[in-house]
């Protein structure tokens, strides 16, 4: 489809999308037999585009023109998207993205799913991110980098009780990185245990030797100093990669691998304009 600025220069306003996708070619190469359709036939989306060419909304139908999906796009006075929400036909939320600015100023985003919140980024106004936290039922995991000090910790709770706490402390020398000192905290059948190491780094900045062989209780896994800041890049639209043409294109077809047997689908789209 047309990239944002020829749509906003065109003062588009709606795109209406029909596609059908058929068998093109048999694991053979030899064209498949007519009337031999994948699907329910014709499917069809509405795209509704606000004054800078971005979407504001898609309504998703099926061969009877009713809707069984919207998706909802919100956006900032800079135009970054702020929020994206999945809603189904009978109203409920699916899944739901949001981001915001706190009163210090930093950035807070989250992610819910069928109305669960399960995952939220605190980061700076720089982007780099301060703390993670995955939310699992009763349980949730706190992931926080403390800038001061250099510091990775990695927490989880079960109500509201911590009952494992690792840390990495980063030892550096003239900028370099050259140890980590580990600790780790952990509550099982109400017994506490308490292991501590250093660790020596390697120039890439990952911890020397791997005597463990990566299973989940080695620590190697999740220490690099490189890369122990995470960076918040905001939402990510997903329909970026459909917005790519230079100008406001009738029709077009894809052929890709759709079935393990090796047959090639083509999906058939046409756009209209309003």
């Amino acid at each position: 489809m047309p990239q944002a600025s020829v749509l906003a220069a065109n003062q588009i306003q709606k795109i209406e999308v029909k596609w059908v996708t058929l068998p093109s070619l048999s694991p053979k190469g030899k064209p498949l037999p007519d009337g031999n359709t994948y699907g329910k036939g014709f499917f069809y989306k509405t795209y509704f585009i606000n004054t800078y060419g971005l979407v504001d909304s898609i309504h998703r139908m099926n061969g009877e023109r009713e809707v069984f999906e919207k998706q909802i796009f919100a956006y900032d006075t800079e135009q970054r998207l702020i929020k994206l929400a999945t809603i189904k036909a009978d109203g409920s939320v699916k899944n739901l993205q949001t981001v915001c600015k706190t009163s210090e100023g930093d950035w807070h985003y989250q992610i819910w799913n069928h109305g669960n919140l399960e995952r939220e980024v605190i980061s700076r106004t720089d982007s780099l991110v301060e703390r993670t936290i995955y939310h699992r039922q009763n349980a949730y995991c706190v992931e926080a980098y403390d800038f001061e000090q250099e510091v990775n910790t990695r927490t989880w709770y079960n109500n509201e009780i911590m009952v494992y706490h690792e840390k990495y402390q980063w030892i550096t020398q003239d900028g370099k990185p050259e140890k980590v000192a580990y600790s780790e905290y952990q509550l099982e059948d109400g017994k506490e245990k308490n292991f501590t190491r250093d660790y020596p780094l390697l120039e890439d900045g990952n911890l020397v030797g791997h005597e463990t062989n990566w299973l989940g209780t080695d620590v190697n896994w999740f220490a690099n100093y490189f890369t122990r800041i995470d960076v918040f890049l905001g939402i990510q639209y997903p329909h970026e990669a459909s917005f790519e043409e230079d100008d406001l294109i009738k029709e077009s077809s894809i052929v890709e691998i759709g079935n393990y047997d090796g047959t090639r689908y083509r999906h058939y789209y046409t756009f209209e304009y309003e």
